[in-house]
């Protein structure tokens, strides 16, 4: 079920006899679900609309968009016009009397009247607004307040209706802890007809489920001929509140605010709301464009949601115009302003219709009203808007959204109430940068108090000396516009916070004040970083933590301290492995090794070109090295038939020990070779000649070619015997011959029992 927002007729007691026509024709008046009637001007010409498209145009109950013809009811509601309404020229004795505005004869007519309190003309749809209080004539023109507003009118413009005779009198009404606004549309006709807007929470100084009555919205009033008789005498002595004037916070935000709703949050709202239009999305346009030109997204988006219809009208289908700029009454649709996208318009919205106009204290045609949505008494409302409650309207779009979003937008800034017209300054009571204009109810954003005066947000674009205020610029820097204001310029409505300063007591030791009390922990004042301790004081020339402040208490940045470093966020990481998917070693300064060596906790590892750790064999350079599986460099070890030296590099054509490596540093084994006939080749590749050589305990004899030699051989004049394997024979008896301990063959001599001769034979 759509969310009811604004200006939903409430029908309280109808005649069921009532012919269904002319119930058709009452319902015309009726401002139906957001107030989409709104009248809307573009400038401060009474006869120009934005937004009105000769069409009323709401939600019903069930969300489905709606359209009353004006003609037609026009016509039938002038015949029903009952005789209790007398012309104001016309009347002299009447004490408890009701303005009624609705007088012309067409919703595009609009009725003017001189503000009393500033003397400047506004404008007022009394199809908006039928009634305000009457205060009586002055110089043939008729006192009233209305919307906020005391002015005169003349009396040709209005009727008077006296109190006894109206059956449906705007009011206030209270329920469930909320505050509603009923504002009545036919003063003469058929009792508690009203259009209700939801106002917001209900103040504290009301009860709840009670009627109150009130023209201004800040002091209400149990009995409406009081309400009449302080109005009369300039006073609030007798409104129920009357130490304790309610401002509705939305409807007094100033527009140089920022909204803590993010534009995801936007457009998940607009999405449970619509399935359609040009508002759905629009929530990054709306963000993007409040920090560049200052004007508060949540404001902007009930704005557009008011004036389009969720985004669905047929000028923001067909324009992208979300605002109804430049529709007026005569040529609504094709005088609209087009944009070539959505968020095109919501920029020019931002930048030239709000931030270089109605925010501009200077402005030149005069719009400038105070940047906040109100009525026709001070804010945008007064010259942007002929339907009095428009900026009450939009606020109540406000409340909605942040209570469907389930967070607290309300009171997030500190407002004062200016005390009549306000001068701003560069710093407190130097260079005027402007002064305000003096009307009631001009609300300002109080960031802080100091001596006498308040830190103020401007809404005046400034330059960046803050010196002058720059005109026709839109783009708002928020930590730059500020200004100064006499502390007696404004009632603060909540609290406000003194004004951040440093402070040094008698030791020297110096503290931040903020809010009321001494920082501790950390702090960042403007662009530095502080450390206080529990007892507040600024702490100096020492380590917290990890972070390190020096001398004047600033935390260090991008700098060595002694043997640690810290990085740009002052922030000092010891050195470590990080893994991300492979290993990378992150140097304290957060610098890291690539192509090159590094001793790590005794060990030394290699990085490759992109930092990271190296395992296996890598050949770096000329030379060949091996890390194992943990990136270590494997050093005085063999590998396999390789070995690495003390400085890692893989040994190559030596001798390791007793081992040879060759020229690509392979160990090569001593080992038997057979080509034809057998020879040895030593690890280095060498092989033995002419000479005996002990293999594996075996005694060999290689002739001048290297070759193995078996069988009988004469050796330096001495005879040996070698078997079949090449193997000498010793201490044994081959045929009749016997072979010594050194394997010479015996000659002239007993080998037992038997003797050989000198040629070594033993003969029987």
């Amino acid at each position: 079920m759509a969310i009811f927002f604004v200006s939903m007729y409430v029908i309280l007691s109808i005649d069921w006899r009532l012919e269904m026509k002319r119930l058709i024709t009452y319902l015309f008046t009726f401002v139906v679900v957001f107030g989409f009637c709104t009248q809307s001007i573009y400038a401060t010409s009474a006869g120009t609309d934005e937004t009105n498209n000769n069409s009323f145009v709401g939600f019903d109950e069930n969300g489905n968009l709606i359209q009353y013809d004006p003609e037609e009811l026009e016509e039938e509601l002038a015949s029903s016009m009952v005789s209790t309404v007398m012309l104001a020229e016309e009347t002299k004795d009447v004490t408890y009397g009701v303005v009624n505005f609705r007088t012309k004869a067409s919703a595009n007519e609009i009725t003017t009247y001189t503000n009393c309190t500033n003397g400047e003309q506004g404008y007022i749809n009394g199809y908006m607004m039928s009634d305000g209080a009457y205060l009586g004539m002055v110089n043939g023109k008729v006192k009233f307040k209305a919307a906020g507003v005391t002015g005169l009118v003349d009396a040709s413009e209005v009727q008077i209706v006296d109190y006894a005779n109206a059956n449906t009198i705007s009011c206030y009404k209270t329920n469930g802890g909320s505050l509603y606004h009923y504002v009545a549309n036919l003063i003469s006709q058929y009792s508690n007809y009203y259009s209700k807007t939801y106002v917001g929470n209900k103040p504290s100084s009301l009860s709840d489920n009670a009627t109150y009555y009130s023209y201004d919205g800040h002091y209400f009033y149990a009995d409406f001929k009081t309400m009449i008789q302080d109005y009369k005498n300039g006073v609030y002595t007798n409104a129920v509140n009357s130490n304790a004037p309610y401002y509705n916070y939305f409807q007094y935000l100033p527009a140089r605010t920022k909204t803590s709703i993010t534009a995801a949050q936007f457009d998940q709202y607009t999405s449970s709301q619509v399935s359609s239009g040009k508002l759905l999305n629009a929530g990054a346009s709306l963000i993007s464009n409040q920090n560049k030109y200052g004007v508060n997204a949540l404001m902007m988006y009930s704005n557009a949601v008011l004036e389009s219809g969720w985004g669905q009208s047929q000028i923001a289908m067909d324009k992208n115009n979300l605002f109804g700029h430049g529709a007026a009454d005569n040529n609504p649709y094709y005088g609209a302003n087009g944009y070539s996208s959505v968020d095109d318009c919501i920029q020019y919205h931002a930048k030239v219709f709000i931030s270089e106009s109605y925010c501009d204290p200077k402005d030149y045609i005069g719009r400038y009203y105070g940047s906040h949505l109100g009525d026709k008494e001070s804010g945008i409302n007064v010259k942007y808007a002929s339907d009095p409650y428009w900026g009450e309207k939009i606020a109540s779009l406000c409340w909605e959204v942040q209570n469907g979003l389930g967070i607290n937008e309300a009171n997030a800034y500190s407002i004062g109430m200016a005390n009549g017209s306000v001068s701003y300054y560069t710093n407190p009571g130097s260079n005027l940068l402007f002064t305000s204009k003096n009307v009631g109810a001009y609300p300002i954003v109080l960031l802080a108090k100091q001596d006498g005066y308040y830190k103020v947000q401007s809404d005046a674009t400034l330059n960046s000396n803050r010196t002058s205020v720059t005109q026709d610029n839109g783009a708002y820097d928020f930590n730059l516009y500020y200004a100064y204001i006499s502390e007696s310029a404004v009632t603060p409505l909540n609290s406000v916070k003194e004004e951040s300063k440093w402070v040094q007591d008698e030791n020297g030791n110096w503290y931040w004040y903020e809010n009321n009390s001494y920082v501790t922990g950390w702090k960042q004042i403007q662009s530095k970083y502080y450390y206080f301790d529990s007892n507040g004081v600024m702490q100096s020339n020492k380590w917290i933590g990890n972070y390190y402040v020096g001398s004047d208490g600033a935390m260090v940045k991008n700098q060595w301290i002694d043997d640690r470093y810290v990085d740009s966020n002052g922030l000092y990481t010891p050195a470590k492995w990080i893994y991300n998917g492979k290993w990378w070693y992150r140097h304290s300064d957060g610098s890291y090794t690539k192509n090159d060596f590094e001793d790590i906790d005794g060990q030394t590892y290699y990085f490759d070109g992109n930092g990271y750790m190296v395992t296996g064999w890598r050949q770096i350079k000329s030379d060949w090295y091996l890390f194992n599986g943990s990136g270590v460099m494997v050093k005085n070890s063999w590998s396999g038939n390789y070995y690495l030296e003390k400085d890692g590099k893989m040994a190559k054509s030596k001798w390791v020990g007793t081992y040879y490596v060759d020229s690509n540093g392979v160990w090569q084994q001593d080992c038997w070779i057979y080509n034809g006939r057998w020879w040895y080749r030593y690890g280095d590749g060498s092989y033995p000649k002419n000479k005996f050589d002990v293999i594996n305990n075996n005694v060999y004899y290689f002739d001048n070619g290297g070759y193995m030699l078996t069988g009988w051989q004469v050796i330096n004049g001495n005879w040996y015997y070698f078997n079949g394997s090449g193997a000498m024979v010793k201490n044994a008896w081959v045929g009749n011959y016997y072979l010594q301990n050194d394997g010479t063959m015996a000659t002239n001599t007993w080998i037992g029992n038997y003797y050989v001769g000198s040629d070594g034979c033993w003969r029987s």
